[in-house]
């Protein structure tokens, strides 16, 4: 699978891995391998500033058939996305 502007999820990682919420800057309370921010507020902060930063969706390519699809951005970040679900989202002419 390939994801068109893939920049915003290693700079989402980053600020995990740092362990540093990305909306409010204040140090998390413990290592998080599953949640990016401190709280739900500081999440739609950050969420809706990828949003705006990046777009409302992203091109995803199908690796294996070659087929684009218009995925939204926030799907992708909250979600995640496999190639099984691609095919839920619209294609891409």
């Amino acid at each position: 699978m390939h994801i068109n502007g893939l920049e915003f999820v290693f700079t989402a990682l980053a600020h995990m891995e740092a362990g540093v919420c990305p909306a409010c800057r204040r140090q998390l309370c413990s290592p998080r391998t599953h949640q990016f921010t401190c709280s739900a507020d500081c999440h739609r902060i950050w969420i809706d500033s990828i949003v705006a930063e990046v777009g409302e969706t992203r091109v995803v390519t199908d690796a294996v058939t070659g087929v684009s699809y218009r995925v939204p951005t926030r799907h992708i970040l909250e979600r995640g996305i496999s190639r099984r679900q691609l095919a839920q989202f619209p294609r891409v002419q």
